[in-house]
């Protein structure tokens, strides 16, 4: 699957290293007052939980659409934090 360049305008709203991630994003045009935290976990059989909650706004008549290609782009981004915390170990 190819990636996709997003040209969004991000500010970083919190940082914890190895623990939390946190931010909101002003430039996409069909969401509004989109922010999102990513928290991770040590589990205690080893590896990392990795939490992802967002919340946004979204255009009138455009949920039934955005929320699927979110919930795959999200996944998506998931994996992919996934495998490079394996790569890095």
């Amino acid at each position: 699957m190819p990636h996709r360049t997003c040209r969004h305008q991000r500010a970083i709203t919190e940082l914890r290293p190895q623990q939390l991630f946190a931010y909101e994003d002003a430039g996409n045009p069909f969401m509004r007052n989109y922010s999102a935290r990513i928290l991770l976990d040590d589990r205690s059989g080893g590896g990392t939980e990795i939490r992802w909650c967002g919340e946004y706004e979204v255009a009138f008549g455009t949920h039934f659409i955005l929320r699927p290609q979110l919930t795959r782009t999200m996944r998506r981004m998931v994996t992919g934090l996934a495998e490079a915390a394996e790569r890095s170990l």
